[in-house]
């Protein structure tokens, strides 16, 4: 599928991260911040796209996700 992306003329970069967690599910979540803000920002001035200049408050965490 990502060859049929590229030779179609889109942009495709793999970015791999550290492992996170248990299972590297919990990465997008407030503890994971310091490790997915700063790709999302390469990400967006790559692509002339508006960055925003504060984070937005994290949701609070549903009740069968507190124990995780």
């Amino acid at each position: 599928m990502s060859d049929a992306f590229v030779k179609a003329g889109g942009k495709l970069s793999l970015v791999r991260t550290p492992a996170f967690g248990s299972d590297g599910h919990m990465l997008f979540n407030e503890n994971g911040t310091a490790i997915w803000a700063p790709i999302v920002d390469r990400f967006l001035a790559a692509n002339n796209l508006v960055q925003r200049d504060r984070l937005l408050d994290a949701p609070p965490r549903p009740a069968q996700l507190r124990t995780r």
